[in-house]
């Protein structure tokens, strides 16, 4: 093999070994299975809204399915989605798995980001940076609080 060959030969392999998320391209309408807590394996992660232009970095807006966020303050005593969270980039990458849909119809998450784009106007609100199954465990035990 001559020695450009090897190269991309190696890097394609590279390439391939490498999670979806670090080689993905995020993009509105994408829905993603995702590393959940245990009990939610069939949870999924879509991708709703992208900021690209409102700060330093990309803020993604998301709406999560499939969920079993306790919460005695609901019907039934589970919460089943939460409708939406801003994630950076990195929370996709450490935590989604496999694109498993594109969407052309989309969850409404109009009344959550119109609430979090108020704050986050008035410097009141970012995004989150951590793994998503730490998202919903945090909107799990804050729920709870206010018991």
């Amino acid at each position: 093999m001559r020695p450009v060959a090897t190269v991309v030969f190696l890097v394609s392999i590279a390439c391939s070994a490498m999670p979806p998320a670090q080689a993905a391209e995020y993009e509105e309408g994408q829905v993603w299975s995702y590393a959940t807590r245990p009990g939610e394996e069939g949870s999924t992660l879509h991708i709703v809204r992208i900021d690209r232009e409102i700060a330093e970095a990309t803020i993604f807006h998301i709406h999560l399915t499939g969920l079993r966020i306790r919460n005695t303050q609901t019907k039934g005593m589970v919460m089943s989605e939460i409708q939406h969270s801003p994630v950076g980039r990195e929370t996709l990458d450490a935590s989604v798995i496999e694109l498993v849909a594109t969407e052309s119809s989309l969850p409404d998450i109009s009344e959550g980001y119109g609430q979090w784009r108020a704050a986050f106007d008035e410097g009141r609100a970012g995004w989150f940076t951590v793994p998503v199954r730490e998202i919903v465990q945090f909107v799990e035990d804050v729920v709870n609080q206010q018991q």
